[in-house]
């Protein structure tokens, strides 16, 4: 199965965001092996949320966190329109190597089949 590596690197450098780095890496690394990760950070738009998760994701990255590979879903800024949670979904199965002649059409068949996917590859 392809391993995606999706999350684009982050700005080389923060202030004042030690406290959260170290918070996160945490809750990475305490997370038991073989078991699915994900991160939600939430805020007002422009206030760096994805730089940050970007940063995270590295770091997560460099102690081999992600060994089966990250997907990521920009779900639109404040100038693009929002993408749609089965268009998320498709976007995710798409890199994991589901061609569009076989991707299901339906929100929950989407799920079903990133859930099988992922469960195949841990196993």
């Amino acid at each position: 199965m392809l391993v995606p590596h999706e999350i684009p690197p982050g700005p080389p450098v923060f202030v004042n965001r030690q406290p959260d780095f170290e918070w996160e890496d945490g809750s990475w690394l305490s997370s038991r092996p073989g078991t699915a990760r994900m991160g939600v950070c939430t805020g007002l738009p422009g206030v760096g949320k994805t730089a940050f998760i970007r940063r995270c994701v590295e770091r997560a990255l460099a102690a081999s966190v992600f060994a089966d590979g990250e997907l990521h879903v920009d779900f639109g800024s404040v100038q693009c329109e929002p993408v749609s949670v089965a268009d998320a979904l498709a976007a995710c199965l798409s890199a994991l190597g589901v061609r569009p002649m076989v991707m299901p059409t339906t929100l929950s068949e989407r799920a079903n089949r990133l859930r099988s996917l992922r469960r195949r590859s841990r196993s």
